[in-house]
């Protein structure tokens, strides 16, 4: 090896590890926001549940903003998903007039790209059950059976993983009522079947949650 070379060979190797401590700082810069992103999102979301109305209503789209931006910085990561899925269905739960049928699509499509990341997470299925059974509450008849019927299968595929998980336990219950009475009613007149139920007691208990 000639003098030049042995003179630059040591400054190659600097060079790179200062190219290698600065992509670690990087990392540790994003990861720092991405954790502050996400206590903020939760403290909007915690300061929504003492409020009501349209000051709630801000807090949730406040929140929702921010894990979006979480969202963009991680796009893979299953958890922030999870979290934003579940504030667009609280956004349908406690004010269903603001564009509901969009805002659960929003919901189910954000719940399902989270289980692709994490198939196996029980309370991500659970979300996605809630979801489903939130929506059945905008329909009627078969279809609102059909999705009943979604929303039971995916707290079946938690339970499956979770067994003895208290909360999806309740959910199914509380499913599996609605959907007997559902099934009781289309069988006597198929035609008249409508939503009987509120929100309220179709989903008591059932506000979205991990």
């Amino acid at each position: 090896m000639s003098i030049i070379s042995s003179s630059i060979a040591p400054l190659t190797n600097v060079s790179k590890l200062n190219g290698s401590h600065h992509t670690q700082v990087d990392q540790s810069e994003s990861r720092e926001k991405l954790n502050m992103l996400v206590f903020s999102a939760k403290t909007l979301l915690f300061e929504a549940y003492l409020l009501s109305g349209s000051d709630r209503l801000t807090k949730l789209n406040e929140a929702r903003s921010i894990l979006k931006i979480a969202c963009a910085i991680e796009p893979n990561n299953a958890s922030i998903l999870h979290s934003l899925g579940k504030i667009l269905m609280l956004e349908v739960y406690f004010f269903p007039r603001y564009d509901y049928s969009k805002k659960i699509k929003q919901a189910q499509f954000t719940l399902e790209t989270a289980l692709t990341i994490e198939p196996n997470n029980p309370f991500i299925l659970r979300s996605i059950g809630q979801a489903f059974f939130l929506q059945a509450h905008f329909l009627s008849g078969f279809p609102r059976l059909f999705t009943l019927c979604q929303a039971r299968d995916n707290f079946e595929k938690s339970l499956t993983i979770k067994p003895e998980h208290t909360s999806t336990l309740r959910s199914l219950t509380k499913l599996n009522e609605v959907r007997t009475k559902l099934e009781t009613s289309l069988s006597i007149a198929p035609n008249n079947a409508s939503k009987s139920h509120s929100l309220d007691s179709l989903l008591k208990n059932e506000k979205p949650s991990g």
